[in-house]
């Protein structure tokens, strides 16, 4: 019988933490990492998963065409939470179960936020390059205490971000389709967006990407802020339009803003990026020792279930159809 086979994708798997490859190995598997230091094109995932049984699932995109040559696979495992990559219905129309790992990099995209702010906030970067070059020039700096700050989208990781805020005696706007009562009781003060736009110095996203929340920033958006408010997008890039944000730059309609979220990796250039008041990551939210181990723990949890004909104990599972067919 043949060794329960693993394609791993995450170019980090079994380099930045040794623990889940290696429990992998102990229980019998055959696992095949990512050496290339890139994410996979479709061509490549459809040669090199098509006879696994199992895909741990960085960035690469798993679409219908790679999930139609998958042949015996029962499982993808998100490596960490997002699965906009991953074509669900195709999966799920082969029976092939899909799952994540909840929370996993949520507490370190919080602390990416509050990073991003403050560093806007006192020209860090700014200040940075220019003492190395020999100029002294104390920029006029922002405080955040006391300040206001707008969470659009209050899930798990925007009542973390509140959470942080508190620390600086932050007024917490929040606007959700959904309020929920541990931020409401956190003090998280639920208004509509309008007033978000209106009354906050910074405000940062944690949405998630649906038809309704396409390009949810736009000039309209631009057009209501303080000309000094600070905007963080840790999320989707789709939720900016970055035309809009580009002549919101230029015009100076907005005071600065920071991403970690690209549409495409590595990043394509986009005019916005030229802004000196602009900050840019490479993605790196779930980036930390302790975020890699979380979400390499949680993906095996689920692979190893399913090796073992059970129910994988993390989300997301759109349907848990046949169990027997993992047998």
């Amino acid at each position: 019988m043949s060794a329960f086979k693993i394609v791993a994708t995450p170019v980090t798997f079994g380099k930045v933490n040794q623990e889940p490859y290696d429990l992998l190995i102990e229980a019998g598997c055959e696992v095949v990492v990512n050496e290339l230091g890139r994410p996979y094109t479709e061509q490549e995932l459809i040669e090199i998963t098509k006879d696994c049984d199992a895909i741990i699932v960085g960035n690469d995109k798993i679409n219908r065409n790679v999930i139609e040559h998958l042949n015996k696979t029962r499982i993808i495992a998100k490596h960490g939470v997002g699965i906009e990559m991953i074509d669900i219905d195709a999966a799920d129309e082969k029976g092939i179960f899909v799952t994540n790992v909840p929370g996993s990099n949520s507490n370190e995209v919080a602390d990416l936020v509050f990073a991003f702010i403050g560093n806007l906030a006192r020209h860090i970067n700014a200040g940075n390059a220019e003492v190395r070059e020999g100029i002294w020039n104390k920029r006029r700096g922002i405080s955040l205490y006391k300040k206001t700050i707008g969470i659009i989208g209050t899930g798990n990781i925007g009542r973390l971000v509140a959470k942080r805020a508190l620390g600086y005696d932050m007024r917490i706007l929040g606007y959700d389709l959904y309020p929920n009562q541990d931020a409401i009781d956190m003090g998280v003060e639920y208004v509509d967006l309008e007033t978000i736009y209106r009354e906050a110095d910074f405000i940062t996203l944690h949405l998630p990407s649906t038809p309704e929340t396409d390009r949810i920033l736009n000039a309209e958006a631009f057009s209501k802020m303080k000309p000094s408010v600070l905007i963080v997008n840790s999320a989707r890039e789709g939720l900016v339009d970055l035309d809009d944000l580009n002549e919101a730059l230029t015009t100076h309609q907005i005071g600065g803003f920071a991403t970690d979220a690209y549409s495409t990796e590595p990043a394509q250039y986009k005019p916005y990026f030229d802004h000196t008041n602009v900050l840019l990551t490479p993605h790196i939210g779930a980036t930390t020792l302790d975020a890699n181990l979380n979400m390499g723990l949680g993906a095996i949890e689920s692979v190893l279930a399913i090796k073992e004909g059970k129910i994988p104990p993390k989300h997301y599972i759109r349907n848990k159809k046949r169990l027997n067919s993992t047998s």
